[in-house]
């Protein structure tokens, strides 16, 4: 049971909510150094280091700034 966010009523309870994304921001990501796990295919018997650390690259992309808990009636069309 939830309050829509956009039209302001009380739902039935097991109703299921929405989410509706109504503000995005272009993001830049940085490089991070060592930060993924790798298998090290040369160190199989070994105990010790079985795993390499890789590099991530970063990057661009969008992050969701304000999204609405809405009902089933104003839900985004997928």
């Amino acid at each position: 049971m939830f309050k829509c966010q956009v039209c302001k009523v009380q739902t039935l309870p097991g109703a299921r909510a929405h989410r509706r994304i109504v503000e995005t921001r272009e993001t830049e990501y940085p490089t991070r150094a060592r930060v993924h796990f790798v298998p090290d295919p040369d160190r199989k018997k070994q105990k010790r280091s079985r795993h390499k650390r890789a590099d991530n690259p970063g990057g661009r992309g969008r992050e969701i700034v304000r999204e609405l808990l809405v009902c089933a009636d104003y839900a985004p069309a997928s």
